[in-house]
C-alpha cells in the first residue's frame, strides 16, 4: 500500500510538472514558430519559415525608437529600485519602529493595485501638477517594479550572519567599506535577482504606460498595440519572440555572475 502511494504521489506530483511546464511554454513556442511566417498573415502551422518580420521589426525606425524607450526605461526603474530597495531591506530587516507593518504594507501597495488604476491615478497627479513625460514613465514603472526588489532583497538579508560585519569593524573597517566588502556581496543574488524582476515587469507593463506615453516616448509594447489595430502580420509575433529570448538571455547572465540556485533554493 505504501509502494503504491509512494507511486501514486510521485506521478501527480510529475503529472503537475509536466502540466505546468507545457502550460508555460507552449504559448511561447506557437509565438516563436508564428514569428516565422513568410506571408502577410499569422497562421499556425506556418506556410515556410522566413525571417522577413524580424528585419520588418529591427530596421523599423518606429519600433526601434519606442525599444530604446523600453530598455532605457527598463534600466532606469530597475536600477532605481534596487538602490532604493538596499537600505529599506535592512530597515525592514534589522530595526523595529513605530510604523514599520504600515509602512511595509504601503511600499508593496502597488504588488496589489491594478495597472490601469495606477496608470489613472498617475496620469490625474502629473497631468495636473507636473505634465506627462518620461520621467512619469520612470517614476510609475517604479513604483511597478520597487515592490519586487524590496520582497526579494528582503529575503535575502534574513539568515544574514552579522558577525561577519561586526568582525570587519572590529578589524578598522568603517561602515561604508564594510557595507562594500561584505554586505554586499552577500546579498548580491538577491540584488542581481531584484534587477531582473524589475527589467521584466517594466518591459511587461502595458496597463500603467499606457497612461503616460506621450508622441515622444512611446514604450515598445504601446507601440505594437497601436501597430496591431492596423495590419495583423507577424511583426509582433517578433517582436514577442525578441523580448522573450531577451528574458531568457538575462536569466543565463544572472545565473552565470551569481548563480540564482544560491537565491531560488
Amino acid at each position: 500500500m505504501s509502494k503504491l502511494a509512494s507511486l501514486l504521489g510521485k506521478v501527480i506530483v510529475w503529472g503537475t510538472v509536466v502540466t505546468t511546464l507545457v502550460y508555460l511554454w507552449v504559448p511561447l513556442a506557437v509565438d516563436l514558430v508564428m514569428s516565422l511566417e513568410p506571408g502577410n498573415v499569422l497562421r499556425f502551422p506556418t506556410t515556410g519559415v522566413s525571417l522577413r518580420w524580424y528585419e520588418f521589426f529591427f530596421s523599423n525606425p518606429i519600433f526601434h525608437n519606442s525599444m530604446i524607450v523600453s530598455f532605457t526605461l527598463a534600466a532606469i526603474a530597475a536600477i532605481l529600485a534596487v538602490v532604493l530597495a538596499i537600505p529599506s531591506s535592512m530597515a525592514f530587516v534589522r530595526y523595529n519602529f513605530p510604523g514599520k507593518g504600515v509602512l511595509s504594507s504601503l511600499f508593496t501597495a502597488p504588488l496589489a493595485t491594478p495597472a490601469v488604476v495606477l496608470g489613472v491615478a498617475l496620469l490625474y497627479f502629473f497631468m495636473v501638477y507636473f505634465g506627462v513625460s518620461f520621467s512619469s514613465l520612470v517614476i510609475g514603472h517604479l513604483l511597478l517594479t520597487f515592490p519586487y526588489a524590496l520582497r526579494t532583497i528582503t529575503a535575502t538579508m534574513f539568515g544574514f550572519d552579522r558577525s561577519l560585519e561586526e568582525a570587519s569593524m572590529s578589524l578598522g573597517a568603517n561602515t561604508l567599506k564594510t557595507f562594500r566588502k561584505i554586505t554586499l556581496p552577500i546579498i548580491s543574488p538577491g540584488i542581481v535577482a531584484s534587477f531582473i524582476f524589475g527589467i521584466a515587469v517594466s518591459l511587461d507593463d502595458v496597463g500603467t504606460a499606457s497612461f503616460l506615453v506621450n508622441p515622444n516616448t512611446i514604450t515598445l509594447n504601446i507601440q505594437l498595440l497601436a501597430y496591431w489595430r492596423w495590419a495583423l502580420d507577424p511583426t509582433v509575433g517578433a517582436a514577442s519572440a525578441f523580448l522573450i529570448l531577451i528574458g531568457v538571455a538575462l536569466t543565463l547572465i544572472a545565473d552565470r555572475i551569481v548563480g540564482l540556485e544560491r537565491f531560488l533554493f
